[in-house]
């Protein structure tokens, strides 16, 4: 009578709140015997098609690459395995395919083989090198999903790494073309060096981006990542009368890029420019129903001084203030005024678009917030570079539309912060 009543509570909870099964059982014990009750199988055992992506590059410390391939062989065991089930492959990659730490989906085709298979999987010491993202996507795509016979079913890449792919661009490229093929993509950032702007990039939704502080944590998403690869596979709905809406960028835009090199440096300046050839050379802005603009301000000097121009250090120091403050104001007016006028190119019925550059101290936080909010309240869409922290998310705030805050100040490359500014702007 108890184990029918047991199964019973569970298939109500189960349907009516999947997402908090676990909590239902507020006895350690009785919880325990059901999560290893050897009849519950995540998904009822329906068929799916999983592969690993596993980063084994120099970064990772050995005991943590074993702790997250303990992590898989436990994660593995939640699924029922078979030719008919969910089948499981692994692709383990640094400066190359790592083949002795790789095999395809259909190998293992029961849990016993399979997570001996993944428990044998070892750190290899000569090809960890750099991260190469792209190339791990790559495999998973051309060796496994591309091969697929099963139609209809849930395919998942689930990649785990602890940093930034050594070729951003790239691995957003190949992480698109596997997301083309149906396959859902959940990334698993591990520690303070992997780049969960990169990790949404490449899986295309942030709800498919976890993030843990060390690899002894990776069980503490254990079962979102289940609740997700649970998810029925996505399909095209067919076409609808009357067709769909015009893409925000297939409509006219004109973008004016904002900054002063004086205040940005030679290697700010460097950076914007970076950002700007990767924005325009880009898929989505390449395009000839979008022009570019720039508004630059003035490249004025900080000049030295005589031996008796200052007589105190305070004086001294207000004198170097002048390299961590940016006179952002007129520039936010003659971006109103000026920049997308008639004469100088702007079209009627455009859209307007303003990426701000923002490196320094503001000197006139204030001012700058009211020319904003006037320069927004034209029709402008204004997007916010902060490039370090020297101001306040507040601060950054007043300044940018809502949600248009680009963040460059931990080291986020100026290309993927392109790659990000561009999925919105095509996005809205």
């Amino acid at each position: 009578m108890y184990v029918c009543k047991h199964v019973f509570m569970y298939v109500c909870l189960y349907v009516r709140k999947p997402k908090s099964y676990f909590s239902f059982f507020p006895d350690k014990q009785v919880r325990d015997r059901f999560q290893n009750d050897p009849f519950k199988k995540a998904c009822g055992g329906v068929p799916a098609e999983i592969v690993f992506i596993i980063d084994s590059s120099r970064s990772i410390y050995p005991p943590y690459f074993k702790e997250q391939i303990k992590f898989v062989g436990n994660f593995v065991k939640i699924f029922t395995i078979g030719p008919n089930a969910v089948q499981v492959g692994v692709v383990t990659y640094g400066d190359i395919i790592i083949p002795q730490n790789t095999f395809l989906w259909n190998k293992y085709q029961d849990e016993v083989s399979l997570v001996n298979a993944i428990s044998n999987i070892g750190f290899d010491y000569n090809n960890g090198g750099t991260t190469q993202t792209a190339m791990g996507i790559r495999y998973a795509r051309e060796e496994m999903f591309s091969k697929s016979k099963r139609r209809g079913i849930q395919k998942i890449a689930i990649l785990i790494t602890d940093g930034v792919s050594t070729d951003p661009p790239e691995a957003v490229q190949e992480a698109e073309a596997l997301r083309k093929l149906g396959v859902m993509l959940i990334g698993v950032g591990v520690g303070d060096s992997a780049s969960k702007p990169e990790l949404v990039l490449l899986t295309g939704d942030s709800s498919r981006v976890f993030m843990v502080s060390g690899y002894d944590l990776l069980d503490t998403v254990k079962q979102k990542l289940e609740l997700k690869a649970c998810l029925p596979p996505t399909t095209t709905p067919p076409p609808t009368t009357p067709p769909p809406k015009e893409q925000p960028c297939e409509k006219d835009i004109d973008v004016n890029f904002v900054f002063d090199s004086g205040m940005l440096g030679d290697q700010g300046t460097a950076n914007v420019v970076k950002f700007i050839e990767s924005s325009i050379s880009g898929k989505d802005l390449s395009r000839s129903n979008i022009r570019f603009g720039t508004v630059a301000g003035p490249c004025n000097k900080v000049y030295g001084f005589a031996l008796n121009r200052y007589r105190t250090k305070e004086d001294i120091m207000r004198h170097f203030d002048q390299l961590h403050q940016t006179s952002l104001a007129p520039l936010l007016t003659d971006t109103k005024d000026k920049s997308f006028s008639f004469q100088s190119g702007g079209r009627p019925g455009a859209r307007k678009v303003a990426v701000i550059f923002l490196k320094g101290k503001l000197n006139d936080p204030s001012g700058v917030a009211a020319r904003a909010s006037a320069l927004r309240n034209s029709g402008v869409e204004v997007f916010v570079v902060n490039m370090d922290n020297m101001n306040s998310r507040q601060t950054l705030e007043t300044i940018a539309s809502p949600g248009n805050i680009l963040d460059g100040d931990r080291g986020t490359s100026m290309v993927l912060l392109s790659r990000q500014f561009s999925d919105r702007l095509c996005r809205l």
